[in-house]
């Protein structure tokens, strides 16, 4: 778990450096959304543990990963508008939201 977590936040905070968002509370909110999310979805698919069925444990990480990114975009959005005087867009960082989720998909489902 705590591999599929660190990896999240590098390649998330990667992704963050790409989108220009390279302040300290920036990154400090991504580490801690990230750290939050990530430890949920694990508990979660601990806790329903699907036996035999692969596709139904895929069909709950997709499930897990769009609640996730839902969140981490309202964290997002309502953090860094309000720290910068809404000089950033909620289009840029919904996309940012949504393109660090999607590069940290694969490798996380990989490792689980």
């Amino acid at each position: 778990m705590l591999l599929r977590i660190l990896i999240t936040i590098v390649i998330e905070i990667a992704a963050a450096l790409l989108f220009g968002f390279r302040k300290a509370y920036m990154l400090v909110t991504i580490i801690s959304a990230n750290i939050i999310t990530q430890t949920g979805m694990n508990i979660i698919l601990s806790l329903i543990r699907i036996r035999g069925n692969p596709l139904t444990a895929i069909f709950l990480i997709i499930i897990t990963e769009i609640i996730i990114f839902i969140t981490e975009a309202v964290i997002y959005n309502v953090v860094f508008r309000k720290k910068s005087g809404d000089k950033i867009s909620v289009m840029k960082t919904s996309a940012y939201a949504l393109t660090a989720n999607l590069a940290s998909f694969l490798p996380g489902l990989f490792i689980l």
